[in-house]
């Protein structure tokens, strides 16, 4: 992004919605599909090829894989076969990305290497449990 020398940045101390709207959608918000996840796919790649060479590359490369597969996996669209087909390639990244609590990066590791059902079942577990701990 840097290598755009038309690009200008500038900080603003409000906190705004950031909104995705579908080409094919009227709506702002919708429930993300396999087109979104392929659109996240393309945006990392592009990412990626305007930061090569930069020292931030390995740091936002983790970071986008982390949201690819966090999106991915809590949006239930794919089968535990297809989610381990489509994330695979992330599951090193993912479990190298410090920045993360260590119990939220196991989860899509393990689900990247095929434990899907299994983490998503662990987690609504877990949910149950916050939940009566609270209540």
């Amino acid at each position: 992004l840097f290598k755009n020398n038309d690009l200008n940045i500038s900080y603003l101390p409000k906190a705004y919605y950031h909104y995705v709207q579908g080409k094919n959608s009227n709506f702002l918000t919708h429930r993300y599909t396999e087109e979104d996840f392929e659109r996240d796919v393309r945006l990392k790649n592009h990412c990626l090829k305007l930061m090569s060479n930069h020292p931030l590359y390995a740091m936002v490369e983790k970071r986008n894989a982390f949201h690819i597969v966090r999106r991915a996996f809590n949006s239930g669209i794919f089968s535990s076969t297809e989610f381990k087909k489509r994330t695979y390639e992330y599951r090193n990244l993912i479990k190298s990305y410090r920045y993360i609590v260590w119990h939220r990066r196991y989860r899509l590791y393990f689900s990247c290497i095929g434990a899907y059902q299994i983490m998503s079942i662990y987690k609504i577990v877990i949910k149950w449990i916050k939940n009566i701990n609270l209540g």
